[in-house]
């Protein structure tokens, strides 16, 4: 049965998890920025560090937000241009797709399938596969929107991550320090892992989809190279989502695209399949060790919350959360159920099949008896004197610590007329 006081604390738990799912919707403008910035800073940290060994701080940090801004704005330019490019070919992919429209109609016609987008016009059909295609390209400009707020962010916390340590150390116990560090290191240690591995494996999908594109002859290869290289980060379902815009645009380029369609299909999707089954895998390894389940449950929620940004931070996101509830007792049952396959098993004392041999141990101890045998003399009632004649040392200190001496040594300086007496003045106590 459910006490009253677990089922209050359940109840404001939950109100707290509702409470802060509205603070996370509400200030998004704000903390996704903030936090992309956080784990930019964790991944940049280590490079920070090694530059700071040639050439002083503020230069390094100055060339790497260099960089930095460089790679946003070139992409920013990217787009901007294939966006035009796709302006300017809308009237042949227009053309294309009144063709299609009819070529199928006409297939439909001849099996006696009446074809349900006659009442769509060519026109709605092109609006409506630029409207897809305005809003995946639109989300990819947020992202790159938001980028001179990441820059900022990035600016104070990579300057503050110089002071963390000894503020921590400063502001709390040893224990608490040691403690709150050890998480920090900990998710630092995870979140460097994943960004790297993710970035070289994103960059590597990105090229040779810039690459397989520009060979089949399909339009805008570096834009579909960009789009793979972000979505890439999207596990399980970027990597599906990616193949999708250059498929179609090559379906509608030529008059017999359907080849070409064909074509890129396959070649894209053994890309992901070779880089995503087998690369990343051997590269990530366990480090994470999170379940697909939970991984599945972080993209719907992430996603929902914070868009396609969301879903880039959702496994950052579960590993901090797991971490924290690693390095907190009370919370790491929750830990073991975000994680994956538990590694920790039972001793093998504590099986059914050992529970007989793990009593005859405590029996061996009572059958080395033969030597209080010697002591069986002596009254029952002074088990403990028995030792002292075994090993003198051992209780030395504290019978010499007691006023009085040893039964012993007293009887040896009493006359024998006066033993006697002795028991009766111990019974008169």
């Amino acid at each position: 049965m459910i006490s009253p006081r677990n089922s209050t604390n359940a109840l404001l738990t939950l109100i707290a998890l509702l409470l802060t799912g509205v603070i996370l919707k509400l200030t998004q403008a704000v903390l996704v920025p903030f936090v992309l910035a956080c784990f930019l800073t964790a991944a940049l940290y280590p490079l920070i560090r090694w530059m700071n060994r040639y050439i002083p701080s503020w230069l390094s940090l100055l060339l790497l937000l260099g960089l930095f801004g460089f790679l946003i704005l070139s992409d920013a330019l990217i787009f901007l241009f294939n966006l035009e490019e796709i302006t300017q070919k809308a009237p042949q992919y227009n053309q294309r797709i009144q063709q299609l429209f009819h070529d199928l109609t006409k297939f439909g016609e001849q099996y006696g399938i009446q074809a349900p987008w006659k009442k769509i016009s060519p026109e709605q059909a092109v609006r409506w596969l630029l409207s897809i295609l305005g809003a995946w390209i639109s989300s990819l400009f947020l992202i790159l929107g938001q980028a001179l707020l990441v820059v900022f962010f990035m600016i104070f916390l990579l300057v503050e991550s110089q002071q963390f340590e000894r503020k921590i150390r400063v502001a709390f116990t040893t224990d608490e320090s040691q403690a709150l560090l050890a998480s920090v290191y900990s998710i630092n240690e995870k979140i460097q892992r994943y960004m790297v591995t993710k970035t070289f494996i994103s960059l590597l999908t990105g090229l040779m989809t810039s690459l397989a594109t520009f060979l089949l002859g399909v339009d805008f290869p570096v834009l579909w190279g960009i789009i793979a290289f972000l979505l890439n980060y999207i596990p399980n379902i970027g990597s599906i989502v990616a193949v999708i815009p250059p498929v179609l645009i090559a379906l509608l380029q030529k008059e017999q695209g359907f080849a070409l369609a064909l074509a890129t299909l396959a070649i894209l999707t053994t890309i992901q399949m070779v880089v995503g089954n087998l690369l990343d895998p051997h590269l990530t390894g366990d480090s994470l060790d999170i379940s697909p389940l939970i991984v599945f449950l972080s993209l719907v929620f992430w996603g929902w919350l914070w868009g396609i940004i969301g879903m880039i931070l959702a496994v950052p996101l579960t590993v901090v959360i797991k971490v924290f509830c690693e390095h907190t007792p009370t919370l790491r049952p929750f830990a073991i159920l975000i994680g994956g396959e538990p590694r920790t098993t039972l001793p093998p004392s504590s099986t059914p099949s050992e529970k007989p041999s793990s009593s005859t141990p405590s029996e061996k101890p009572s059958s080395s008896t033969p030597s209080e045998k010697p002591s069986s003399s002596t009254p029952s009632e002074k088990p403990p004197s028995s030792t002292p004649s075994e090993n003198p040392n051992v209780l030395l200190p504290t019978k010499s610590s007691s006023p009085a001496r040893p039964p012993a040594q007293v009887t040896s300086q009493i006359h024998p007329s006066q033993a006697s007496k002795l028991p009766k003045k111990k019974k008169k106590r």
